[in-house]
């Protein structure tokens, strides 16, 4: 794993707002962080960084499938998630979760834009062989859009309602990452991730689309 500057861990969560500068996380030699900082350092570069550090995290496996170099990771964050946040903001701390027996820490961030409207960004950290790693970085990505793109006010709901306009909004993020290059992105192909499969936005949509309609 490289190192990860000090000064691109210089983040943390306080009071509804991302900070820089408010606590410094230095690693010495090659001592991995912890699955808590990793979710820390993750979450803040969603929302200000520029990807690097979601590309130190995220498994080799996920941006293969999502036939994506890591600079077009970049474009998708900065050129494609970041707009669809723009306004939100961190409504408190980062939710941690422990699973000890999956060797898995949670970290949800609750965001907070204009007009009552809702969103959260969840990821979960893996121990692995190499280190804390990511189990999966796009479909968390693609729900924070989805979730902020519901302009009803309040939470998207779950179940039917939930599943029909994440449909929706992947035709609509398919056309939107034309622009940028953006055809499809890698989904996971098991419950816990171990593999992922390419799917086109259409096909993303037509998955939720038959998960609405019970299939």
């Amino acid at each position: 794993m490289r190192a990860v500057p000090a000064s691109r861990l210089a983040w943390r969560f306080v009071g509804g707002l991302a900070l820089v500068g408010g606590i410094v996380i230095v690693y010495f030699g090659s001592r991995p962080p912890t699955p808590k900082q990793v979710l820390e350092i993750c979450l803040a570069d969603v929302l200000e960084g520029d990807g690097e550090d979601l590309l130190a995290f995220i498994r080799s496996e996920e941006l293969e499938a999502a036939k994506m170099s890591p600079d077009g990771f970049k474009r998708f964050l900065v050129s494609f998630v970041r707009p669809k946040l723009s306004g939100f903001k961190a409504a408190g701390p980062i939710a941690f979760e422990e699973f000890p027996d999956q060797a898995a820490v949670v970290g949800t961030v609750y965001l907070r834009g204009s007009e009552g409207r809702e969103s959260s960004l969840s990821f979960v950290v893996l121990e692995s062989d190499e280190g804390p790693k990511l189990r999966n970085v796009y479909m968390p990505l693609v729900l924070c859009c989805a979730f902020a793109d519901w302009q009803h006010g309040g939470p998207l709901p779950r179940g039917e309602m939930r599943s029909r306009h994440i449909s929706k909004m992947a035709e609509q993020y398919g056309t939107e990452s034309n622009a940028i290059g953006v055809r499809g992105i890698a989904y996971p192909g098991s419950r816990d991730a171990s593999n992922f499969v390419y799917m086109t936005w259409h096909a993303l949509a037509e998955h939720f689309k038959r998960l609405a309609e019970g299939g």
